[in-house]
């Protein structure tokens, strides 16, 4: 644990509700009045916060049997409020087939199927308060809410801007489909979802402590892990261990201190020079997939199967200079078979993977980076061109590709005897091509994507057994490989 890092873990009962809950968004409401429901917060709920009382707020939305409604609180007592349809000429409210009205905060739920779901991802209120998921089922037209989670509290001291807190729990979701089956308490279905806290623009830690809170399903975890992302896309995470049985209207905290790293989350350590301008970047850790959104290969030696289907993830992607093509939009063309069926594009930032100006290298950034930089290195015999790279080397993962050095780096010869990927260093794998829906030479040269190119070519880095190519012009129909870069 590194000594900057301090953990303290509390559980307290403590009422929740949506008083508590702010991160209310405003509604006209002056014209819905063709159907009215009153809501009020159950008793059990209704315990003081430090102090404060807990309330509805003015635009506080509900669903009612799929219907939603807004909130004006009673001045007198904003525990109680009238809800009113936010679409005044849209269709009422109508029970389900109990006869019941089922109406929720922060989630859904479709009463007939006994199921709903809880967000993955809300958004931070400058109030403190929290997007708490809660549940009223009734008869008529007078509802009274009830929790049907918990809540962590984490207080995170430092400086930094932090943008974004996410949650995951070893074996257990903490968002998705739900049930309550014993009428009170969100019981989840699946083993896997995170609950994230989108933070926008970023919020200003104090060293006293800053305090953020989100939902959860209540229930025991045994092993928490809290990953806090800051303004930079630098990444700090901490695995809280086993947390003790929580239980609805229940708080729990967390205490930490984050030690954010140098580089930004996703990146490698390693610093590479590509113009004489000064200009230094990071490798991403692996190559660009994309799975319902992108990411970054878990590994530089996962080699991409080019094979085009529909399978997932999606390795290999086409070039478009076409800004009414959006990047992940699917794509009816001539050749459908083609490539996989989504789109690299000519962009200054690449910004594909968290918020970070992720972006290609450039043909001329390729040749600095390959063959400008400089290294002193004592040496037997001269593999690749200034021994800034290793060219189509096999390593004992088994797998061939473009071994690339950082600045300074001295231990060329031991890599070409061990055959290993030092720290660091970039690895560039062969993933072949896509070609007419056909996989080709695959784990035997590779092709990548610059943002270069003409209104009928594409422009890539290519590799094999015969060199390497710096601007190789390439039909933009292919299914070809994607390396990103971060600017430092």
């Amino acid at each position: 644990m590194n000594n900057a890092t301090r953990f303290i873990v509390a559980a307290i009962a403590i009422a929740l509700s949506p008083a508590f809950l702010a991160g209310c968004s405003k509604f006209d409401t002056e014209n819905a009045v063709q159907q009215t429901f009153t809501a009020q917060i159950s008793d059990v709920t209704r315990t003081a916060l430090s102090g404060g009382k807990v309330f509805w707020e003015e635009g506080d939305e509900i669903f009612i049997n799929g219907v939603s409604f807004i909130a004006s609180p009673d001045e007198q007592n904003p525990s109680v409020a009238s809800f009113r349809k936010t679409n005044p000429a849209g269709p009422n409210a109508k029970p389900d087939s109990r006869g019941s009205y089922v109406a929720t905060f922060a989630c859904s739920f479709d009463s007939e199927k006994g199921k709903g779901v809880i967000p993955e991802t809300v958004k931070y209120s400058e109030s403190g308060g929290v997007q708490a998921p809660m549940l009223a089922k009734s008869k008529t037209n007078s509802l009274s809410f009830k929790n049907i989670c918990s809540v962590l509290e984490v207080t995170l001291k430092g400086t930094e801007t932090v943008s974004r807190i996410e949650f995951n729990a070893s074996g257990s979701a903490l968002s998705g489909e739900f049930a309550i089956p014993d009428g009170q308490t969100a019981v989840m279905s699946g083993s896997k979802g995170s609950a994230v806290l989108d933070l926008g623009a970023g919020v200003k830690l104090t060293k006293e402590g800053t305090v953020f809170r989100i939902a959860v399903p209540a229930g025991e975890y045994s092993g928490l892990n809290v990953k806090v992302t800051d303004s930079g896309c630098r990444a700090w995470q901490k695995t809280a261990g086993k947390v003790a049985a929580m239980s609805v209207n229940t708080i729990y905290r967390l205490s930490f201190t984050p030690a954010f790293p140098s580089v930004v989350d996703g990146a490698l350590t390693g610093v590479y020079s590509i113009d004489d301008n000064g200009g230094k970047v990071n490798f991403s850790k692996g190559n660009l997939y994309y799975d319902d959104g992108w990411y970054f290969a878990g590994s530089q030696t996962d080699v991409p199967d080019a094979e085009w289907s529909d399978k997932r993830p999606v390795t290999h992607f086409f070039w478009t200079d076409d800004p009414a093509v959006a990047v992940g939009q699917n794509y009816d063309m001539d050749h459908e078979d083609a490539g996989d069926e989504l789109f690299f594009t000519n962009s200054p930032d690449f910004k594909v993977y968290g918020n970070g100006s992720w972006r290609a290298l450039s043909v001329r950034e390729w040749d600095y980076l390959l063959n400008g930089r400089k290294f002193t290195v004592n040496h037997s015999a001269h593999y690749g061109e200034g021994y800034s790279y290793l060219r189509v080397i096999l390593f004992k993962e088994g797998v061939y590709g473009l071994l690339l050095f950082p600045d300074g780096f001295t231990g060329q010869e031991e890599v070409m005897l061990q055959k290993y990927i030092p720290e660091g260093c970039a690895f560039l794998p062969c993933g072949g091509i896509c070609l007419y829906g056909k996989g080709i030479a695959e784990n035997e040269s590779g092709a990548y994507w610059t943002p270069d190119a003409n209104p009928v070519l594409g422009s890539t880095l290519s590799f094999g057994m015969g060199g390497v190519s710096i601007g190789t012009a390439t039909n933009k129909f292919a299914g070809l490989s994607i390396r990103l870069v971060v600017p430092i």
